[in-house]
């Protein structure tokens, strides 16, 4: 009889070391929710109370075939590029520190013809989407990714725009305005920052008011 205590008290024990490291999980997965969330609401309100275009400092692109303008950090690296293919577009590629394979944002803004197809397993809920002042829906990663094949912890987010899986914002011109932007934005890149850290860099603020100053032309 006391053998059978014993059994079933360690059996208990085990049930509940591993309700407290599931319970634990959630409470991870969620403050980190809670967290981005958060960082994206400081980043839109920083963004929204500070205009981009009183940056005087700041650059300007405009690009009528294109069909928008935008700015950026006089400090960043801006080139283009026009990609052909079964989708041929227009690339305008920003870089925080183009001559670093560490740490590097890359802001990639892409207009194209057409739409890009919706890959087949939906993304899009694994991220948090906001409406910036100029119209355009940014979507940032989370940390806590669920994917066809599982669950995985995102080391290097990315922020896009779009209202679905397509990521895509269709422009007065007819064109589809897609975007991109990251630390690990290109094979060879690498961020020794954790996830909390990069979405609240000074790097991540500025493309968030790049994306804010797009405008249509």
């Amino acid at each position: 009889m006391k053998r059978l205590y014993h059994k079933v008290s360690k059996f208990s024990f085990i049930k509940a070391f591993l309700i407290f490291l599931i319970m634990a999980l959630i409470g991870f997965i969620v403050w980190y929710t809670l967290t981005a969330k958060q960082n994206i609401t400081k980043t839109l309100s920083s963004v929204s109370s500070t205009n981009p275009g009183v940056f005087t400092a700041w650059k300007k692109y405009s690009s009528d075939s294109e069909g928008i303008s935008l700015l950026y950090p006089p400090t960043w690296y801006l080139s283009t590029e026009q990609l052909g293919g079964a989708y041929p577009l227009s690339l305008i590629r920003l870089q925080s520190a183009p001559s670093s394979k560490t740490n590097d944002f890359g802001l990639d803004i892409e207009t194209i013809i057409t739409p890009t197809p919706s890959t087949p397993f939906n993304t899009y809920p694994n991220g948090n989407s906001s409406l910036l002042s100029n119209g355009i829906t940014l979507w940032q990663e989370k940390a806590s990714e669920t994917f066809a094949t599982g669950s995985v912890i995102d080391k290097c987010p990315s922020l896009k725009i779009g209202t679905d899986n397509s990521y895509s914002l269709k422009l007065k011109s007819g064109k589809y305005l897609t975007i991109n932007g990251s630390f690990c934005w290109a094979q060879g890149l690498s961020n020794t920052n954790s996830y909390t850290v990069q979405i609240d860099s000074p790097e991540w603020r500025n493309a968030i008011a790049v994306i804010n100053s797009i405008q249509q032309l």
